[in-house]
C-alpha cells in the first residue's frame, strides 16, 4: 500500500506566502521606496520649514504681548496721580511712599502674565519686584547688567539676550529673556521723545516659547530653537542645557541664514530658519537626515502600493485558499446535519493533512454522541422509576409517627411521664426534620426544633446546661434555611460545653436592620485555641472542599471535630451536617456575600455570627 505524503496546512499556507506575496511584495517595495525617497525630503522640510515660519511668527506674537505690558506706565492713572511722571516727579511725598507706590504699579504689571519673573524700573534708586519673594538684588551687578541705551535708542523696546539671573540675583540661576524700555518725560509733548526719566526692565521666563512648539514633531534627531542672529546665543531649545550659551552648530551657520527665510543643508542636517525682526531672532528647525529616511515607510504613496499589491495578492490567495478549505467546509456540512438530528452523519475527508485528522475526530464524536444519547434515554427509565419510589417512601414516615404516638401513650398510662415527654419531644424533632418538605422554615419554626432538642439535652445532664433566646418578634416570621442553626447549637453543647465538666450557656440573639437579619449563636464553654479557629475559617474560605483524612490527622486530638462548639465536617456520619454543610447551604441558597463568621476564645467560649438576607414570610 502506497504511503501517502503528510503536507500540513500551515506549510501549504507558508509556501503559498512566500511564493506568491512576500517575495513580489518586497520587489514592489523596493521599486516604491526608491520612487519616494526623494519627494518625502522635500515634503518633510516643506513642514519644517511652514514650522519654523508659524514659530517666529507666534514669537512675535509673543513679543507684542509683553511690549504691550511694558507700555502700563504710560496708561497709568489713579486717584492722586493722572500720569505716572506726575508720581515720579511729586517732591511732597517721602522716598518710603514713592517706593511703596511705584512697586505698587510694578506688581500690577507682574500679575498680567505668569511668565513674567521679575521687573526692575531705575529712576531714581532701583524699584525691584519678583514673582519670588526670596529673591535678593544685587545692585551694583544691575546697574552693570542692565541696557545702557544709545542717544538713539531712547524710544522703543529693546530685546535682551536670555541670560542668568545670577547677574543681578543672589543665588538664582534661573534663565530669563529681558525687555527694556525707557520711560520718557510726556509732561512736554515737544520734549517727550528726548528725556527720559527712568528704564523699566521686564525678565520673562523663556519657557513662554516652549508652548509654541507644542505639536511640533521633527523626529527623533530634530528639534526647535530660537537663537540670537548676531551672535548665535540661544534665545531658546527643547533641551534647557542649551538657553543662554551659544551654540557653536548654529553660530557657524549664520552666514548662511543672512535672508528672512530659507533653508541650510549640512552632512547629516537639514535647517529651516525664520527671522524674527522686532527680537533680531532666528527661529531654527533642525531635521535630521536619518530621520527623513525612516519616514519613507510611513509615507502615504507607499502605503498606497503596499495596499494595491495586498490587493493583488489577496485575489491569488483566494483561489488557493478557496481549495484548501473546501474539507472544512464538508465537515461544516456535516455538523449541521448532526444539529438538525441525523446522527448517523459521517465525512470522508482525501487530504492528507490536519483537517483528515479533525475529520475522523469528528466521526469518532458522532458515534460517541450517538451512544450518549442511548445512554440519556435508559437514565430517564431509570429516573422514572426512582420517582415512583420516592413517591412509596413517603408513606413510610407516618407509619414512624404512628409508632412514636403508641409508645408515648403507653409511657403516659404507666406513669412514666419524662419518658413520655422524651419521645413527645423526638416526634417533634423528626417531624421538623422530615416532615417538612421546604427547605425555607421561619425563624419561630427554627428556634422552637432547638427548644425541643434542649429539652433532651438538659434531660439528659440534669439540667445542667441552659438555653437562652433573644429573639425580637419582629425577626421571628423572617424566612431562612432549615437546619443552619440546630447543627451549630449541637457542635455547642458536644464539643464546648460537655469537655467544660460544669454548668454551661447557650445563647441565640437576633437583630435586623435594612438589608440583613443578624443571628449570634454563642456558648461559654471551653472555646477554641487561635490556630483551630484559623482551621475552620480556611475550611469555610470559597473553594475549599471537605478536607481529607491525612488532614484530618492534623486537628489536635486525632479527630474531625474541633472544640469549643465547632466541627469540621466528615465524610460520613451525624456531623455530616455541620459547620462546613451548613455554611455551604446559606451560600448555595443567597450567595457568596451571606454566611457566617466564627470567633472563639480558648477558655471563653465561641461565638457564630451569621449574615442573612431579609425574607419575609411569603416571600419566594
Amino acid at each position: 500500500m502506497k504511503k501517502n505524503r503528510y503536507i500540513s496546512m500551515f506549510t501549504k499556507f507558508l509556501l503559498a506566502f512566500v511564493l506568491l506575496g512576500l517575495i513580489p511584495l518586497m520587489l514592489i517595495g523596493q521599486f516604491l521606496y526608491m520612487r519616494l525617497s526623494s519627494g518625502v525630503e522635500a515634503v518633510m522640510v516643506g513642514n519644517a520649514s511652514q514650522m519654523a515660519a508659524n514659530m517666529g511668527k507666534n514669537t512675535e506674537d509673543v513679543i507684542q504681548k509683553y511690549d504691550a505690558i511694558s507700555k502700563y506706565l504710560y496708561e497709568y492713572t489713579s486717584e492722586d496721580y493722572t500720569y505716572f511722571y506726575e508720581l515720579l516727579k511729586d517732591t511732597g511725598i517721602s522716598a518710603e511712599e514713592r517706593e511703596r507706590l511705584i512697586k505698587g504699579v510694578l506688581y500690577n504689571m507682574l500679575s498680567m502674565n505668569t511668565s513674567v519673573e521679575n521687573i526692575r524700573f531705575i529712576y531714581d534708586r532701583i524699584y525691584n519686584v519678583s514673582r519670588d519673594s526670596t529673591k535678593n538684588i544685587d545692585t551694583c551687578k544691575v546697574l552693570d547688567a542692565q541696557w545702557k541705551p544709545e542717544p538713539g535708542e531712547l524710544t522703543g523696546l529693546y530685546i535682551m539676550q536670555t541670560h542668568s539671573e545670577s547677574n543681578y540675583y543672589y543665588h538664582s540661576d534661573r534663565k530669563v529673556f529681558t525687555l527694556a524700555r525707557n520711560y520718557m518725560d510726556v509732561s512736554d509733548m515737544k520734549k517727550a521723545g528726548t528725556k527720559r526719566l527712568g528704564t523699566l526692565y521686564i525678565d520673562i521666563d523663556p519657557r513662554e516659547l516652549e508652548v509654541l512648539e507644542e505639536g511640533m514633531d521633527l523626529g527623533e534627531n530634530g528639534r526647535i530653537s530660537v537663537i540670537d542672529s548676531t551672535d548665535g546665543t540661544c534665545i531658546y531649545d527643547q533641551d534647557p542645557e542649551k538657553i543662554a550659551k551659544k551654540d557653536p552648530e548654529l553660530s557657524k551657520l549664520l552666514d548662511l541664514m543672512q535672508e528672512d527665510s530659507g533653508v541650510c543643508r549640512t552632512g547629516a542636517y537639514i535647517y529651516a530658519y525664520s527671522n524674527v525682526e522686532s527680537a533680531k531672532w532666528k527661529v531654527v528647525a533642525r531635521l535630521g537626515r536619518q530621520d527623513i529616511r525612516g519616514t519613507y515607510l510611513d509615507s502615504s504613496l507607499f502605503l498606497t502600493g503596499m495596499l494595491s499589491a495586498g490587493i493583488l495578492i489577496l485575489g491569488i490567495f483566494y483561489g488557493f485558499s478557496s481549495y484548501a478549505s473546501r474539507p472544512v467546509r464538508e465537515l461544516k456540512a456535516a455538523m449541521l446535519r448532526i444539529q438538525s438530528g441525523e446522527l448517523d452523519t459521517r465525512v470522508e475527508i482525501k487530504s492528507h493533512d490536519e483537517i483528515r485528522e479533525l475529520g475522523q475526530g469528528f466521526n469518532e464524536m458522532a458515534c460517541s454522541l450517538q451512544s450518549y444519547i442511548d445512554k440519556v434515554y435508559v437514565a430517564e427509565l431509570r429516573q422514572r422509576e426512582a420517582q415512583l419510589e420516592a413517591l412509596k417512601s413517603t408513606i413510610r414516615p407516618h407509619y414512624l409517627y404512628n409508632t412514636l404516638e403508641v409508645i408515648r401513650m403507653t409511657a403516659l398510662e404507666e406513669n412514666a411521664e419524662k419518658a413520655s415527654a422524651l419521645i413527645d419531644s423526638l416526634s417533634r424533632q423528626l417531624r421538623y426534620l422530615i416532615g417538612n418538605e421546604s427547605d425555607q422554615v421561619t425563624l419561630e419554626e427554627e428556634l422552637r426544633n432547638i427548644r425541643e432538642y434542649f429539652f433532651i439535652v438538659r434531660t439528659r445532664f440534669d439540667n445542667r446546661y441552659e438555653l437562652e433566646i433573644d429573639v425580637p418578634p419582629s425577626c421571628l416570621r423572617l424566612k431562612i434555611v432549615k437546619l443552619i442553626l440546630q447543627p451549630i447549637v449541637e457542635n455547642a453543647v458536644k464539643h464546648g460545653l460537655r469537655p467544660k465538666k460544669g454548668e454551661g450557656k447557650v445563647r441565640i440573639a437576633a437583630s435586623r436592620d435594612d438589608k440583613l437579619l443578624r443571628i449570634i449563636v454563642m456558648d461559654d464553654g471551653v472555646g477554641m485555641t487561635e490556630e483551630q479557629t484559623a482551621g475552620i475559617r480556611e475550611l469555610l474560605r470559597p473553594g475549599s472542599g471537605e478536607i481529607s483524612e491525612e488532614e484530618t490527622a492534623k486537628v489536635p486530638g486525632g479527630s474531625p471535630e474541633l472544640s469549643g462548639g465547632a466541627a469540621v465536617p466528615e465524610r460520613s456520619g451525624h456531623t455530616g451536617i455541620g459547620i462546613k454543610n451548613t455554611y455551604d447551604r446559606i451560600v448555595k441558597n443567597y450567595g457568596q456575600e451571606y454566611g457566617f463568621q466564627v470567633t472563639s476564645c480558648e477558655g471563653l467560649g465561641t461565638i457564630f455570627e451569621y449574615s442573612l438576607p431579609i425574607l419575609e414570610d411569603g416571600a419566594c
